[in-house]
């Protein structure tokens, strides 16, 4: 069913849910089906105070650049109520939240030489909008955008400029002077705060860290340690293992840094200094990473090659590793007694499949920026970043053999193919289906699973013989989720998102018994994670919400998976968080073999650890 909108001159508009590029916490986002260079935001419950800022904004003619979706025109529902906003279409850019990323970075071939690019122009981008007396206040990773160096705005909506003050603000980029205000009374926002939230932006893009991040053990929340300004180098503070090497950072840049963190120092960040350590940046041949011309080596290979040694505590804990890894790792996934890994080294991709018996490494092809995998011990799936066409492989122990290409849809938010792999099966969307797609002796059987809605559907797979799989579909601004298992398919009853929350990540994990689907979601400028766990007859076992500060880690990625109940990696070792209490338990023992950096699996009678160094089985004794 379509939602019909009228434009300032009359013109009848009709939006099919099923084109829908984006949602948010206030609505969702089509392309203008009579424009191809623009998009309409409708709001999901409009009201007056959207309609005056919308006119008063239109009504100002802004002069700002050409990187800035800025409300252009208005819509209106039969009524003659405003209900949404025209706006350019900002194409192909990805959100800066990616660039502290760093599995992103390495498939994209991101380093620190482009960031600075970026940030250099995105500060012309950012002076020019305050030099039209236009503030954005909720300046955040995910409302600014990249493509290629350049920078781009949307959610312009919500920005300051006269009388209007910007309603909201994220909390990781909001400036500590402004915690506690209440945001709607009046226009509070000055530059120096856009300013901070870019210092914030750039600080994490550079080292994948948040300046207040790490572990402190006594004031655990970020937002108090940014109030007391216990940056993320002060003493007592464990820096993230997840983190690159602080000597990526010049001297001079570091001491900009300290003066916006830690002496409290607001203003337009120093676009000399930035440029300066542009000019000093070299690149690692091996690793692609860019790094300051005086450093004796490339930081990254440095900490790479590190030797690792077994480690055993009498009574307490044993470590096996289980292999080295020389290159960067793209793809992990645990199948079975067997972990596949697909790595990156001097420009090829490698693939490993281990287990605590045997190791087998295949060279497969030369790396192409922006590759996607999915993978088993028997099938290789691999695809380009914007591509519908999957190139499949298979494997037989240490061979693998090219056989024929398929299609699978993009999703409209990402516009990536959406694909898993399981033992010899292809499981893709195609059309209004999901469909898998058994691979035998080179030759594809297709068989259809369940019915989906075409772009805006996702799904994971389990590793197990019989998968289970659990997925949704988007329809507006809600997620409707459902499993299939052995021919049984069933709905789950997932809570709705409120009025104003977005979905910013998800992932599902699979055990014996049991599947948890953890969605990171933003409200009100803080973050959550919600817990909705699930039998294999998608019976709800229980659900909660819990504010991401709460928990040993703001990741949903990474952790391992059981009994009802996750281990998280962090920088003071395994945590286990027990979803139904609420309860976490410190695996005391692993704090010198686990942290940020890493991700754990459960394996045989213990956590097989991926390290961007090496695996390893450890058991507790």
């Amino acid at each position: 069913m379509s939602i019909t909108v009228f434009t300032q001159t009359g013109a009848r508009v009709d939006l099919d849910p099923n084109d829908a590029v984006g949602s948010g916490g206030e609505g969702t986002v089509f392309p203008d089906p009579t424009n191809p260079n623009d998009l309409i935001k409708i709001y999901e419950h409009p009201d007056k105070d959207h309609e005056k800022k919308l006119k008063a904004f239109i009504a100002k003619s802004f002069s700002l650049p050409k990187f800035v979706a800025a409300p252009k025109s208005l819509n209106f529902n039969r009524s003659g109520d405003v209900v949404g906003y025209t706006m350019p279409y900002i194409k192909r850019a990805k959100a800066f939240r990616d660039l502290s990323n760093k599995n992103f970075r390495i498939r994209q071939r991101i380093n620190n030489r482009k960031v600075v690019a970026l940030h250099l122009n995105d500060a012309k981008v950012l002076d020019a909008i305050h030099q039209q007396k236009v503030v954005i206040g909720d300046r955040n990773d995910q409302n600014v955008l990249f493509s290629g160096t350049n920078s781009y705005y949307i959610d312009f909506d919500s920005v300051q400029f006269d009388s209007w003050p910007c309603p909201v603000a994220t909390e990781n980029y909001l400036d500590p002077a402004l915690y506690g205000l209440d945001l709607t009374l009046r226009p509070v926002f000055l530059p120096q705060h856009d300013w901070y939230s870019y210092a914030v932006m750039l600080f994490r893009s550079l080292l994948l860290v948040h300046p207040y991040g790490g572990t402190h053990p006594k004031v655990g929340d970020l937002t108090n340690r940014a109030l007391k300004r216990i940056t993320v180098f002060d003493k007592g503070v464990i820096y993230p293992a997840v983190g690159l090497p602080t000597d990526l950072v010049s001297d001079d840049l570091m001491h900009v840094f300290s003066k916006y963190f830690k002496d409290g120092w607001r203003g337009m960040f120093p676009q000399t200094e930035l440029a300066k350590f542009q000019s000093v940046l070299i690149e690692c041949p091996s690793c692609n990473t860019a790094f300051p011309s005086n450093k004796r080596a490339c930081p990254v290979c440095k900490e790479q090659n590190q030797i690792v040694t077994s480690v055993s505590i009498p009574g307490s804990l044993t470590v096996k590793q289980l292999m080295g890894i020389k290159g960067q790792i793209l793809y992990q996934r645990l199948e079975g007694e067997s972990i596949i890994l697909i790595t990156l080294e001097n420009n090829q991709a490698v693939m490993y499949i281990v287990s605590q018996s045997n190791l087998w490494t295949i060279s497969l092809f030369p790396y192409q920026t922006g590759m996607r995998f999915e993978a088993s011990t028997k099938l290789l799936a691999v695809n380009v970043s914007g591509s519908e066409q999957i190139d499949l492989y298979e494997i037989n122990y240490d061979e693998v053999t090219k056989i024929e290409s398929c299609v699978s849809d993009t999703h409209a938010t990402t516009q990536n193919a959406i694909f898993r792999v399981n033992g010899s099966h292809l499981f893709r969307l195609v059309g209004s289906q999901l469909v898998d797609t058994e691979v035998l002796q080179g030759t594809l059987l297709n068989r259809p699973v369940r019915q989906t809605i075409e772009h805006q559907s996702w799904f994971s797979v389990s590793s197990e013989t019989s998968p289970t799989i659990v997925g949704f579909y988007r329809v507006l601004r809600q997620q409707f989720f459902w499993m299939y298992r052995e021919g049984f398919s069933a709905d789950l009853p997932l809570p709705g998102l409120e009025l104003g929350e977005s979905l910013i990540d998800i992932t599902v994990k699979f055990s014996a018994s049991s599947f948890m689907i953890l969605r990171k979601t933003k409200l009100k400028g803080a973050e959550y994670i919600h817990f909705d766990a699930f039998d294999k007859k998608g019976i709800n076992l229980y659900s909660s919400k819990v504010e991401v500060g709460k928990l040993p880690s703001d990741r949903i990625h990474g952790q391992a998976y059981a009994g009802g109940k996750l281990i998280f990696p962090s920088d003071t070792g395994a945590i286990r968080y027990d979803l139904a209490t609420g309860t976490q338990t410190q695996f005391q023992a692993t704090n010198k073999v686990v942290n940020s950096g890493q991700s754990l699996f459960t394996y045989a009678a213990g956590l097989l650890v991926v390290d961007p160094r090496h695996v390893s089985y450890i058991t507790l004794n």
